[in-house]
């Protein structure tokens, strides 16, 4: 009907492969595993659910704390309970403002080596939908067949870069973007973007005397160059990056919400600067089939995950998610950079 849309609805197993969508947690481990939500009903009916009203567990947490500590008190509150069945409610137990600051690098240690990490696999949807561009990623000689890694290897010659613009970039010629918003109220980098691993750290200029709200030239010229970089300060990161690792790139993918505008100058720039068109690709550039255009982010994702080296946002949470990808898969943080 005009007016109304449908919402479609992804199951996890096509998202992802390990513990999380209901896979074994590993040998001889008898922990419950992951069920879907008609199973959930069947075995848990409402009579038989304790409900946890999360904003009120979140009164007495100390949202300041440390996400370790946060955990540690979920945790607690969790094991004390005689329900076998716990329905959380209400709002995030891990919020953006937790997200958004050092305070969850306390939770790296215990995340990293947890087996929903360890275990974590792409679904096969996402698998076949790397495996049907392959060609495109990567150097073929002769009679070489393009294959995809495991999650532990790597696209050699591969640059893989992340470029978010739409709700970041906001509307054309107006301040109103999210990385405007970022600069205005001083945002750190998001998400393990921030790890102390990581070589590029955020070094925005002082805000002394700077309200909430408001930016210097100064401030607004460094969210820009990080957080929405042009054409050419792409070209420019990019060569400084390649000169610092040593490396011999000879394709890149560009995964990116961005305007045909803007990948058309991009596109231009990177075959000025000595890039071979035909090794230049984009989100749009891929071919995928039904089920892999559902779940096309996460395709990015997987290949940037694989790339010999990597450029993204250090504000953007899918960013953040692939350097959690990399760092844990055997990629280094040399080789895992940002804007």
């Amino acid at each position: 009907m005009a007016g109304q849309r449908d919402v479609l609805k992804i199951p996890y197993n096509a998202l992802l492969s390990g513990p999380t969508s209901g896979m074994p947690w590993g040998p001889n481990d008898q922990h419950p595993r992951a069920v879907s939500q008609k199973y959930w009903e069947v075995v848990c009916p409402g009579s038989e659910r304790r409900v946890v009203n999360a904003d009120e567990v979140m009164k007495q947490v100390d949202r300041e704390s440390d996400g370790i500590k946060m955990l540690t008190d979920w945790a607690k509150l969790m094991r004390d309970m005689p329900e076998r069945c716990v329905e959380i409610q209400g709002t995030q137990v891990f919020d953006f403002y937790l997200i958004g600051s050092t305070r969850i690098l306390s939770l790296w240690e215990t995340f990293k080596n947890h087996p929903t990490v360890r275990l974590l696999e792409d679904s096969e949807v996402v698998k076949n939908g790397v495996r049907e561009n392959m060609s495109k990623l990567q150097k073929i000689n002769g009679a070489q067949r393009p294959y995809i890694p495991k999650t532990t290897g790597t696209i050699e010659g591969l640059l893989g870069i992340h470029i978010r613009r739409g709700d970041y970039r906001g509307d054309l010629g107006k301040d109103n973007g999210h990385c405007f918003g970022l600069g205005r109220w001083g945002a750190t980098y998001s998400g393990w973007s921030q790890l102390p691993e990581m070589h590029d750290k955020y070094d925005s200029p002082s805000r002394e005397g700077v309200e909430g709200g408001q930016y210097t030239p100064e401030i607004k010229e460094y969210y820009l160059k990080h957080c929405l970089p042009t054409p050419r300060q792409v070209i420019a990161r990019i060569r400084e990056i390649q000169r610092e690792s040593h490396t011999h790139l000879s394709h890149i993918f560009v995964a990116n919400n961005a305007e045909d505008e803007y990948l058309a100058d991009l596109r231009q720039e990177l075959v000025a600067d000595g890039w071979e068109a035909d090794n230049i690709v984009t989100s749009k550039d891929l071919r995928l089939n039904w089920q892999a255009t559902s779940v096309s982010n996460v395709v990015d994702m997987a290949i940037l995950a694989r790339a010999e080296v990597f450029i993204g946002n250090g504000w953007s949470s899918m960013t953040s998610n692939i350097v959690m990808r990399r760092l844990t898969t055997g990629q280094t943080p040399a080789s895992t950079r940002l804007w």
